[in-house]
């Protein structure tokens, strides 16, 4: 299968000859570095999980005083831990950086192309487009590694748009062993990705109202406060009164006036409604709250039927369900292109041997402690501060609730 600029050539009957590239120079203060372009112009190139990558890369690179450079637009989201040039830097600016570093990494874009055809060291990610089709025509092929999606075994969509997107399922180590390899660095990352949730990458806070003991956080970060899980209408008022920004999540109607006054400080109202609730009462809030949400978890059609019919004149009833272990086997097995039959087994194993950890940014705040989750919650396993991301997986029904939450990595054994 041709390059597709082997296939322009022959269209159009033009020779290839190596191309030229403009550069500029632009200052950084930084000696060692590699590059990284994030975005391109289409969606379903983009690679969701270039901070997971970020994250594998530093501990690594950083006491060798190699740093990280973010290229690409100011639309393109800042990953922390990179020295940002995001909307600094032209074209030709960024083509001298490209050929500066000691290794450039990118999706399907022009920068992969420029890197290829300054012969520089590159690792560049294909998910909808072919390596072969898409990849740099021009590259250093002993200082190049293009890593190219499974698709769990479909052929390349070329689409702009993708849903799940296939780049997605390359295993940020995968990225990072590669950049090793090119580096050629002795380091390997030995942990292999299970699972990365759609909302992993999210700081949520959760504070369940059981305590006026708040955390000393910004007020600029806002809380999910859970009067479903506590219905505490007067610390709810507490944390309102400090002026900080709130999500709520209920079962129980709340006080109307209280609603009224801090309307402004109400991200968005998520009541878990059942046939007790006043018919009028929804009506009311979302004349409130805009961002209202009504919803059920009853798993009967019939029963919901009947709930939906009764609310039918005041509001629409959405059914949601909670994530739960066999969600967590069915994406992991597309994720790592195995059966579900695999994936159970590697996950009983893992889980058994106390290998399997998960990583989360949402943090849940009751009587003054830190938990990862709502089976740390429920067994009293707390963390000291905001700082501890990491916990073991617990096979339960509310450990999984949380999944889309998680980042679930297999640690490496003990030799």
């Amino acid at each position: 299968m041709p390059n597709l600029i082997e296939t322009y050539a022959r269209c159009t009957g033009l020779k290839i000859d190596k191309p030229w590239l403009k550069e500029d120079f632009f200052p950084v203060s930084c000696t060692k570095f590699i590059t990284l372009s994030a975005g391109s112009g289409q969606a379903a190139k983009n690679y969701d999980y270039f901070q997971h990558l970020v994250d594998l890369l530093n501990p690594v690179l950083s006491p060798l005083g190699i740093n990280i450079i973010q290229l690409g637009d100011d639309k393109t989201p800042l990953l922390s831990g990179t020295y940002d040039l995001r909307g600094k830097m032209n074209i030709a600016q960024s083509t001298n950086l490209i050929r500066r570093a000691i290794c450039h990494i990118g999706v399907d874009s022009w920068s992969a192309h420029a890197s290829g055809a300054l012969k520089a060291p590159l690792v560049a990610i294909y998910g909808t487009t072919s390596s072969i089709i898409h990849g740099p025509h021009w590259k250093n092929q002993s200082k190049t590694i293009l890593l190219e999606s499974h698709r769990n075994g479909k052929n390349p969509t070329f689409g702009a748009e993708g849903n799940p997107k296939s780049i997605n399922l390359i295993q940020p180590e995968e990225i990072a062993n590669s950049i090793f390899k090119i580096l050629e660095l002795p380091n390997k990352i030995d942990k292999k990705t299970f699972f990365i949730g759609q909302m992993h990458s999210f700081s949520i806070f959760d504070v369940v109202p059981n305590s006026v003991q708040l955390p000393n956080l910004s007020l600029d970060i806002p809380f999910s406060v859970r009067m479903d899980l506590e219905f505490n209408e007067q610390i709810l008022l507490a944390i309102l009164q400090t002026g900080r920004k709130v999500t709520i999540v209920t079962k129980k109607e709340i006080n109307i006036q209280l609603l009224t006054a801090f309307r402004q400080n109400i991200l968005s109202y998520n009541h878990e409604i059942d046939i007790s609730c006043p018919t009028t009462y929804p009506s009311q809030v979302k004349s409130l709250i805009p961002n209202s949400i009504f919803f059920s978890r009853e798993k009967d059609s019939d029963v919901l039927s009947k709930l939906r019919f009764y609310f039918f004149d005041h509001v629409n009833i959405e059914q949601v369900n909670y994530s739960t272990r066999s969600d967590f086997v069915r994406e992991s097995a597309s994720y790592l292109n195995k059966s579900e039959e695999e994936i159970t087994k590697l996950l009983d194993n893992s889980i058994l041997s106390g290998i399997l950890s998960f990583k989360t940014n949402k943090f849940i705040l009751s009587n003054g402690s830190v938990y990862l989750s709502y089976s740390d919650l429920a067994s009293g396993t707390s963390k000291p501060d905001f700082g501890c991301h990491d916990s073991k997986v617990t096979d339960s029904e509310l450990f999984w609730r949380d999944l889309q939450h998680y980042y679930i990595y297999e640690e490496a054994t003990k030799s």
